[in-house]
């Protein structure tokens, strides 16, 4: 999974120009919230203070991952003859067989051999765009989570355009009790950044309405 973008890369630029949040994050802060060196900011930093340009990065960096083996098409194809279905039932299907495989390269050779076929319905341009604000304070997320039944419920309110994860906890249920307490905590939390929020975006559940 890529932990910089250059929407991070730009933000950075910004701390260190001393033109946002006030006081300014830290090279330590930043590089431990996106899962980097701080080593790696600082070269992004350095190169930017001798270009004068923010600097982006190479979509092609990561290497590609090696293609299908024979023997990996052949379990495909073994489990598509037994029981014709769709590429993610497919891929669902090798799953529970122990057989791990990406998805998207399942969906790819299904598309190759002809037993996926595109659906033009879900290839239209959604109406919908992903919330992306412009200043820190403008729009707060929260929700719960749970990866599984033996594991706790976790809730995270995070802001919309930093990204920056204002407060969050640990609870052996999801309740408005929670969710209100975890709510005041990171209000205090963005006033002590000089932050005012603005607006809060929730799911409809219980434990928000």
């Amino acid at each position: 999974m890529t932990k910089l973008t250059d929407r991070k890369v730009a933000y950075l630029i910004h701390q260190v120009k001393g033109g946002g949040t006030h006081p300014p994050e830290t090279l330590g802060q930043m590089a431990a919230r996106w899962g980097v060196t701080k080593r790696r900011l600082r070269q992004l930093v350095q190169l930017w203070r001798s270009t004068g340009v923010v600097p982006r990065l190479n979509p092609r960096r990561r290497p590609p991952t090696p293609p299908l083996t024979d023997a990996q098409k052949t379990l495909i194809a073994q489990e598509w003859v037994r029981r014709r279905k769709g590429p993610t039932k497919l891929w669902r299907a090798l799953q529970s067989q122990g057989i791990d495989l990406p998805h998207e390269k399942v969906y790819r050779y299904a598309k190759s051999q002809g037993w996926s076929r595109p659906n033009p319905r879900k290839q239209k341009k959604r109406s919908r765009c992903r919330y992306e604000r412009k200043h820190s304070g403008s729009l707060l997320h929260g929700d719960y989570h749970r990866t599984s039944l033996e594991h706790p419920y976790v809730i995270l309110w995070e802001d919309d355009a930093s990204r920056k994860i204002l407060s969050g906890g640990e609870f052996s249920e999801s309740s408005s009790v929670h969710a209100i307490e975890t709510l005041r905590e990171a209000l205090r939390e963005a006033r002590a950044w000089n932050l005012e929020i603005r607006q809060v975006n929730t799911d409809r559940g219980t434990e928000f309405f």
